[in-house]
């Protein structure tokens, strides 16, 4: 799916997307909820943290960390 994905504005955004998706295992509404705001810098300097404020599963707001590999960074 990644290789169908153009190179234009539409087809890096939808390449970012799903390497989100694929990694974090987040559902569409919580993936469109992402903000830039939500990532930080991991071990890993290529890597980097997810901050997913609340989902579906985490009904008390509590909130969890989910890692981005330096593939879904690039992106």
């Amino acid at each position: 799916m990644l290789e169908s994905c153009g190179d234009d504005l539409p087809g890096l955004r939808d390449r970012a997307l799903l390497s989100t998706a694929y990694d974090t295992g987040l559902r569409a509404s919580e993936l469109v909820a992402v903000a830039t705001e939500h990532i930080e810098e991991a071990i890993d300097p290529e890597a980097r943290l997810l901050q997913i404020l609340r989902s579906k599963g985490d009904q008390d707001g509590e909130g969890a960390i989910a890692y981005l590999n330096p593939r879904t960074v690039a992106a």
